[in-house]
């Protein structure tokens, strides 16, 4: 970890270490590194003669393609901060991240103990909205941080981080965001990590992360990081409080004191750096080589896993409003896009037998669909299914916070452009029971869904499967279905 600086001297051990990598997004741009040298104790050691050393950035394809560009860094040469930062800590306020409350308030002062004397913090909670705990505040006038964040109970089953950083970087333009979570942002709906990107590259404000736990995918800060300047700390336990405080104080070191160094990459260079491709900083001289390196990771890790829209409390299917915020934001990217279809799926986990939990997720998803309805999205763009127990996120919970995952509403966006051909396979006047023939033909290994419908003059539901991408398919599968089955099957 980077701890200190320390003057540098002839024949001092260093390594090289790469404090922030900011890759370029299109086949025309500049890779921008932020690092420091070293020595043994993990001090940064300025002084640097610039002609010391040679330096070179190294790209190798994952084809095994290679290039190799001389580097002119901005060796800092002195320990004094030259520029006050402006920074902003985003705390994930999510159930999930609520297990690591003890680390974080035991920790939390070292961030302020870091700080420069003209450095100003303000610090954000990502909750179902972004909630200003401490407004952009001098050093001078900071409070205990570890209490701060103590007394905070503001915590929900699940968080929109990912706004809530947007929401930062718009409203306090900072020098960097620090990001804490113990959780996947599974509210990503109207802000996806490729706005943050876009947003943070614009304004030229690294975006730091550190995840907490063994159960955060890890991926996504890792390609925020690498393309805004800023890095990734995953820590799979509590336990290293030490550790931890290190790595709040290595971010602001390296805003404040790490050297840096840009390169021009041509294009057809740059359009060599795709997933796969290894870029390392390579520094020559004093009778040694250092090196550190990143790999480019693929778009696909930007892309959430899953989605949910709320999470219940045990039997139960009362809606929370805390999640009046998430509803709101499906409900407005639905409206602008009235094309647009998301499939609502229901679960339910150790709540009963099988018919209980069954029934239930049947309520939860009924739930979420009559509060979309009633904010205008219609019901041709909402596709529903309830699956009870069949695919809890945690098989054996540990915790309150795995119960509560395994007991929720989450949606997919769907592209009926992607897979054109369904079937109706059903017909029902109660969407209960619609349901329950959607659960039976995921049983038999179907994608299927409900569909409002009108039927003879009175609203109705029909069943539909889905993921069939040509006419032959369909057709296929239609007489299949219809012969095993014994039921009437139309192919739309």
């Amino acid at each position: 970890m980077l701890r200190s600086v320390a003057a540098y001297t002839v024949g001092t051990p260093m390594r090289l270490r790469t404090l922030g990598w900011r890759l370029p997004t299109d086949s025309s741009g500049t890779v921008a590194v932020r690092f420091a040298l070293l020595d043994s104790f993990g001090n940064a050691l300025v002084g640097i003669p610039d002609e010391q050393f040679r330096w070179n950035l190294h790209l190798r394809s994952a084809d095994g393609k290679r290039n190799s560009f001389a580097a002119s860094p901005k060796l800092r040469q002195n320990i004094w901060i030259e520029h006050s930062l402006r920074l902003v800590l985003c705390l994930d306020a999510s159930s999930s991240t609520r297990r690591y409350r003890h680390l974080i308030c035991a920790t939390m002062d070292s961030l302020g103990w870091a700080l420069g004397p003209d450095d100003s913090l303000a610090i954000v909670l990502a909750g179902t909205t972004a909630i200003e705990a401490l407004p952009m505040t001098h050093h001078s006038e900071l409070p205990s941080l570890g209490t701060l964040f103590d007394r905070s109970s503001d915590y929900t089953g699940v968080s929109r981080l990912y706004y809530s950083i947007l929401w930062a970087l718009e409203r306090y333009r900072p020098s960097a965001v620090i990001v804490v979570t113990g959780s996947d942002d599974y509210a990503s709906y109207d802000v996806v990590p490729v706005d943050l990107i876009r947003v943070a590259q614009r304004s030229e404000t690294p975006i730091y992360s550190v995840t907490l736990g063994p159960t955060v995918e890890v991926a996504p800060w890792e390609a925020i990081g690498a393309y805004t300047g800023g890095k990734s700390y995953p820590f799979y336990s509590d336990r290293d409080k030490e550790a931890f405080a290190h790595t709040l104080i290595e971010i602001v070191r390296a805003e404040q004191i790490a050297s840096s160094v840009s390169v021009k990459i041509p294009v057809e260079a740059a359009a060599d750096i795709t997933p796969g491709t290894t870029l390392s900083l390579e520094c020559n001289g004093d009778d040694a080589s250092y090196l550190d390196s990143i790999t480019v990771l693929p778009p696909s890790v930007l892309l959430p896993a899953r989605q949910i829209v709320a999470l219940f409390n045990n039997g139960s299917s009362e809606l929370d409003s805390a999640y009046r915020p998430l509803l709101d934001a499906i409900a407005e990217v639905l409206r602008a896009n009235p094309s647009q279809r998301i499939e609502l799926i229901g679960h339910a986990f150790g709540e009963g037998t099988d018919e209980a939990m069954r029934s239930l997720s049947v309520e939860r998803v009924l739930a979420v669909k009559t509060a979309l309805s009633s904010r205008g999205v219609q019901p041709a763009q909402l596709r529903m299914k309830a699956i009870g127990g069949l695919k809890p996120l945690y098989p054996a919970p540990q915790s309150p916070t795995e119960y509560d995952l395994d007991r929720r509403v989450e949606f997919r966006w769907l592209d009926p452009s992607l897979l054109p051909y369904e079937l109706i396979v059903g017909y029902a006047y109660r969407e209960r029971d619609a349901l329950h023939q959607a659960e039976q033909w995921e049983k038999r290994g179907y994608r299927a869904y409900v569909e409002e419908i009108m039927l003879s003059g009175h609203t109705a539901f029909r069943v539909k499967l889905w993921g069939f991408a040509t006419e032959h398919d369909a057709r296929s599968s239609a007489t299949t279905i219809a012969r095993r089955y014994r039921v009437n099957v139309t192919i739309e």
